[in-house]
């Protein structure tokens, strides 16, 4: 089966599979030596990340496998507000109610759930090349019943470092297909996770609740795109 995968950004510059020296700039391709049948998938799968020095790291199937037995049952999807100074939340009048978190790790890298970011590359009649705009979008996220913009604040304030509320990424990719062949761009984010106790006071009833709770920030890019694991993946 041959398999060839070209992208161009105009942020990167990076050298061929091949002899890992600078083949041209602006372009990334892949030969069919870097593709592998995912069984998880049931399909042929090409998977790298891009490095900070602006080469490929291709990844084989052990090593994709290795990253997916991370657990991701705990994330929510939910925005992160603008930070305030004050992390009080007041529901009524003479009452209100704040929160503490106190880490016990992290960060430490986190791999998200992979999600179709491309619409789906279908080969012309005879094959040849395809050519896609594909941008998307990731945001912070936190475990289940952190909630509260005042829960997520004083997690992201006590977190230790500088806190991604989300990156974009907005590339041009080229595939070269076979007649009949089609396939998409797969993501997996990568965040920064913290981990802690999550306390809940009012000034009525002094402690409420202590429970543990998760922070994930987006981890970036060197050029400060959203930073994870691709996949282009044959139908």
């Amino acid at each position: 089966m041959l398999l060839s995968l070209a992208l161009l950004s105009t942020s990167v510059y990076v050298p061929t599979w091949a002899d890992n020296k600078p083949h041209s700039t602006n372009k990334i391709e892949i030969s069919k030596e870097n593709a592998y049948y995912d069984e998880n998938l049931k399909a042929y799968a090409v998977s790298f990340t891009i490095n900070g020095d602006n080469t490929l790291n291709y990844l084989t199937e052990s090593e994709v496998n290795t990253l997916n037995q991370l657990p991701i049952s705990e994330v929510s999807t939910s925005k992160l507000p603008k930070l305030d100074e004050d992390l009080i939340v007041t529901p009524m009048v003479d009452y209100y109610e704040w929160y503490t978190f106190q880490k016990t790790s992290g960060p430490v890298k986190y791999v998200g759930a992979r999600r179709k970011v491309s619409a789906d590359f279908i080969a012309p009649p005879g094959g040849g090349s395809v050519s896609k705009n594909v941008s998307f979008s990731v945001s912070e996220t936190y475990s289940a019943g952190v909630t509260t913009s005042g829960q997520k604040n004083v997690i992201q304030a006590n977190a230790g470092f500088s806190w991604s509320v989300s990156a974009s990424t907005a590339t041009t990719y080229v595939v070269n297909l076979t007649a009949g062949q089609s396939g998409y761009l797969g993501f997996s984010p990568y965040y920064d996770k913290v981990s802690g106790t999550l306390k809940t006071y009012s000034n009525w009833d002094g402690l409420i609740s202590s429970v543990s709770a998760s922070g994930y920030s987006v981890r970036r890019t060197y050029d400060g795109e959203a930073d994870g694991l691709y996949q282009f993946i044959f139908y």
